[in-house]
């Protein structure tokens, strides 16, 4: 697809932002009020038809909340399955490294206020990274990408997902939560483990389990997802919480062990259907 005067429905593409594993996003713009806008757009619809109906039901339970893209649009065109959303300037990644410690902190809360407006509409993330981070208007830090998303609650049968043995990992297996790698169905707390594995790269902490070692490719029968891949198994030695507290109180690192060590406690300390007292995570 060529990038030059290009459009899709009513947007004509500026440039290529990225490509994932399932989908290409362009950014473009309105062809009449000009207004800049991100656009994925896949072949099949993959996960884009799932996270369409995420952002469209995120989008009428939480109205105008600025942690949330706005669906703009969601279509065939050609061949392509397309989605529209705002397009976000900074990535969180970009807005970290140019903040100070304070700014790093504040970065911190901002990302658990704006998971916790997410769980108040009953989805899970499950695919928390830094690429699905932005920050609008170096204010507002916003979730994106929900193909992958889940409702963990069904509010009309009053029941929770069942905590059912699982053997897959879902999202990125560097930030999944150790309770997947252990065979957990993913819940809430799940979501606040990867934010604090994310807390830590922020303040450029490397995560033991991503050293060089850990990004050989083992030999396995086993596809990299499955939770007996040995990459997989070896993240979870490091990810176990005894583990990982040793590792950080060794940095001497004066805000980890301060703050972002009280907080991985506390959110591996949750229970599967725990409802998490957000405000005080981070306290």
């Amino acid at each position: 697809m060529s990038e030059k005067d290009v459009y899709i429905h009513n947007y004509k593409l500026l440039g290529k932002l990225g490509k994932g594993a399932f989908s290409t996003v362009f950014k473009g713009e309105h062809r009449i009020n000009k207004k800049l806008v991100a656009i994925k757009v896949e072949k099949e619809a993959t996960t884009l038809k799932h996270e369409s109906k995420i952002l469209a039901y995120l989008n009428r339970e939480l109205p105008n909340l600025p942690n949330i893209p706005t669906l703009y649009w969601y279509g065939l065109y050609g061949n392509n399955v397309c989605l529209t959303t705002p397009f976000y300037e900074m990535s969180l990644q970009q807005y970290a490294e140019k903040s100070d410690t304070a700014g790093l902190l504040g970065i911190c809360e901002k990302m658990i206020m704006a998971i916790k407006h997410l769980h108040s509409a009953f989805v899970i993330h499950s695919d928390i990274k830094p690429d699905n981070f932005m920050v609008d208007n170096r204010e507002n830090v916003v979730i994106i990408d929900f193909g992958l998303s889940s409702l963990y609650y069904n509010s009309e049968k009053d029941i929770y997902k069942e905590n059912k043995p699982c053997e897959h990992m879902i999202g990125s297996a560097k930030y999944a939560s150790y309770n997947l790698h252990m065979g957990n169905t993913i819940s809430r707390r799940d979501d606040l483990i990867s934010i604090g594995y994310l807390m830590l790269t922020i303040f450029r902490i490397q995560l033991p389990w991503s050293s060089s070692m850990m990004e050989l490719e083992y030999e396995s029968l086993l596809p990299l997802y499955d939770i007996r891949h040995p990459a997989n198994v070896q993240r979870a030695k490091y990810k176990k919480f005894e583990t990982l507290k040793t590792y950080l109180l060794n940095l001497k690192n004066y805000h980890v062990t301060n703050h972002l060590l009280p907080y991985l406690e506390k959110v591996y300390a949750l229970e599967y259907e725990e409802t998490p007292d957000y405000k005080s995570l981070f306290s």
